[in-house]
């Protein structure tokens, strides 16, 4: 049948971007990708969420993980960036900055 998803070949399968998606969080949590693991692992888990629901696709527990995983280290490295910035305002160092600029 045309319509059903299950006989497309996606049944029983594990979804990829579920295994993408708790890959880059755990990558996100060892700070190897320091910030790019996280938005990575959010914007995939939402994706494999969708596509799991459509498809009837195993992995939806590796796709909430990753997005937990991914969502509760996002404010940290914000909050580290942010520091950081205010960090060279404050000691001055924000004139290499100004240098730079034409």
């Amino acid at each position: 049948m045309a319509g059903n998803n299950k006989s497309a070949g996606y049944a029983n399968s594990t979804n990829g971007w579920a295994i993408v998606s708790l890959v880059f969080a755990i990558l996100g949590w060892t700070f190897v990708l320091f910030g790019f693991g996280q938005l990575i692992a959010v914007v995939a888990g939402h994706i494999a969420r969708r596509q799991i629901s459509r498809r009837g696709q195993a992995g939806d527990g590796m796709a909430v993980a990753g997005l937990v995983l991914g969502y509760i280290l996002i404010l940290p490295v914000l909050m580290f960036l942010i520091v950081g910035l205010i960090a060279l305002v404050v000691t001055g160092s924000a004139d290499v900055i100004n240098q730079l600029r034409p």
